[in-house]
């Protein structure tokens, strides 16, 4: 999931329509992705580091060596695993130029490595520093680095593209440009159909990670009034949940206290198509016992079900929920190309958006712009659109022929090639620019080899990395003997906070499962050789040892969905809150 996840899909898919030969290197196990790889387009999965422990093809230690860098060189650490995979790739079918996302600087030790032999473009999406800035009050050493390393890969790059202008500007806030990227957009596979004007009682659609940055803040200010003005509106959100709302917390909590206590809707929680617990005072949300899970499909209503939270949603189930909509609402604060609005273009539905973000390019005319963080000026667009039926259909259909003209696949996979070719033609060793690169990104890289190298000589524990947390945890829970617990949660962080298992192992501690209710877990219940158990069956099971939250983005979610263990006695712990 994600815009970088989309694009590759997206772009990877055209490129083969077109008769090029994409591959896409990513990080995975054989299993852990759907099947339907667009035709043409070859996959490959290289196994993280907590795999490459599990498998004894990395001793425990070097990994937790890794982490004592923090999460920026795990960052490159992957970079690394995923650059030798392209390289062995490359060895047996001579690749002609490799594209990389600006996020992560997954690129960045191939672009170090003098002798090689392919150019390397990085693709602007939006870069780490622009997301900090939004989401993190203060911006800490380890956030540097992160975006360091970004700003050095876009440096050392061959090439750079980007899909708006809007996101060039971001960018070149954050960190200094000293090229104009190439502007391509992004293309898109749009189905075959004709327009079909949005139904008269359709819902309004929110689609995207509930995210501060994506303007959710902004939607929750002014919700409960856009209601209450518009008796028989709908709204729904359709995506997950994340920990960006102040302080660190859900933004689906957030969003759900400004509409009990700001506006006076009643509250319904539905675990089922027919099982309801409703809430009918106006207190807030916060003073109530409700479960939040990640899967949970939440409805807030004044009798009719009028604000829901689905969660994600299948590719399939989105395109069907855009059919159904009558308009979409997108005020991200910062966005570069937003594949969730051509996904609602490609169905023939408007977005309202905010001024000066890249959704303004990618909807020209059909755009409803709004001030970005407005809730006044969301308000009233919202207004005006809901009752003006016209209008409505007008941009509706804009919107629909526009994608087709400025994302049809064929024209950007040409534009793109032609970009490629060019790179190609001016591709030359560019060592010397390492000589160039800002004195400041040296200032954030010094200190984690500081402590990475006071691990490796075994000076000090790697306190500050997740496995570090956990072992603190492992000394609360039994005194400093050996304990064991179960970690709730089976995602990246997870194996993460796994590839350090010697950190609290060779102390004599264990951990014996996890805890996940993904639906990938039903057929396959074992992740990194744990075993997997939903919430549910850990909670009925009885004698649960210890608890320990494995996220960083979640936390806040988790612990409010562990209420009932608590409520039972079960120790259930923080790694990062405390």
């Amino acid at each position: 999931m994600g815009g970088i996840g989309s694009y590759v899909r997206q772009s990877a898919a055209a490129l083969a329509l077109a008769g090029h030969e994409p591959h896409v290197f990513t990080v995975g196990e054989a299993g852990e992705y759907p099947a339907n790889v667009p035709p043409g387009v070859t996959l490959h999965l290289t196994p993280e580091p907590a795999s490459l422990v599990e498998y004894g093809q990395l001793p425990a230690e070097l990994a937790a060596v890794v982490h004592t860098g923090g999460e920026a060189i795990y960052r490159l650490a992957i970079g690394q695993l995923l650059t030798a995979a392209m390289k062995r790739q490359h060895a047996l079918q001579a690749f002609e130029v490799v594209e990389v996302a600006d996020v992560d600087a997954s690129g960045l030790p191939l672009l170090l490595e003098g002798g090689r032999d392919i150019p390397v473009i990085v693709h602007l999406h939006t870069c780490t520093a622009i997301a900090n800035r939004i989401h993190k009050p203060k911006i800490e050493p380890a956030d540097q680095l992160i975006e360091a390393l970004e700003s050095a890969q876009i440096h050392l790059a061959d090439a750079v593209c980007a899909p708006t202008h809007a996101v060039v500007r971001s960018t070149r806030e954050m960190m200094p440009l000293d090229r104009e990227p190439a502007i391509i957009p992004h293309p898109f596979v749009y189905p075959v159909g004709v327009f079909a004007e949005p139904p008269a009682d359709g819902p309004i659609l929110f689609v995207g990670r509930l995210e501060w940055r994506k303007g959710c803040g902004v939607i929750a200010e002014m919700l409960g009034e856009f209601l209450e003005k518009n008796p028989t509106a709908r709204f729904r959100f359709i995506g997950p949940d994340t920990s960006s709302a102040p302080g660190g917390t859900s933004v689906r909590r957030f969003i759900q206290d400004c509409l009990g206590s700001g506006h006076g809707l009643p509250v319904t929680r539905a675990s089922g198509p027919c099982e309801v617990l409703s809430i009918a005072d106006r207190t807030s949300l916060a003073d109530q016992s409700i479960p939040h899970g990640p899967e949970a499909r939440v409805t807030i209503d004044d009798s009719s079900s009028r604000v829901e939270f689905t969660g994600e949603l299948s590719a399939s189930e989105v395109a069907v929920a855009l059919k159904e909509c009558s308009f979409c609402v997108l005020p991200s604060l910062s966005e570069n190309f937003s594949l969730s609005i051509c996904e609602a273009m490609a169905a023939g539905r408007t977005t309202i958006v905010a001024r000066k973000t890249g959704s303004m390019e990618v909807l020209g005319e059909a755009a409803v712009v709004v001030e970005p963080g407005s809730a006044d000026s969301l308000l009233a667009a919202m207004d005006t659109l809901y009752r003006d039926r016209s209008r409505l259909n007008e941009l509706s259909g804009l919107a629909f022929d526009r994608l087709r003209s400025l994302c049809d696949p064929v024209a950007i996979s040409k534009q793109r090639v032609d970009f490629y070719r060019q790179a190609i033609s001016e591709f030359k060793a560019r060592v010397q620019r390492l000589n160039t690169l800002p004195a400041q990104i040296a200032a954030t890289v010094l200190p984690c080899l500081s402590r990475m190298t006071a691990a490796l000589m075994r000076v000090d524990e790697p306190s500050d990395s997740p496995g570090g947390r956990l072992l603190a945890i492992f000394k609360k829970v039994n005194g400093g003997k050996p304990a064991e617990v179960i970690l709730y949660g089976a995602g990246k962080h997870t194996a993460r906070l796994l590839s350090q298992r010697h950190c609290w192992e060779r102390h004599g501690h264990r951990v014996l499962g996890l805890i996940d209710d993904h639906p990938r877990f039903v057929s396959t219940p074992i992740y990194l050789g744990l075993p997997v158990r939903s919430l549910a069956d850990a909670s009925s099971a009885g004698n649960l040892p210890a608890v320990v939250l494995s996220t960083d983005t979640y936390e806040e979610q988790f612990w409010e969905q562990t209420q009932s263990l608590r409520d039972n006695g079960v120790s259930v712990f923080k790694l990062y809150g405390g």
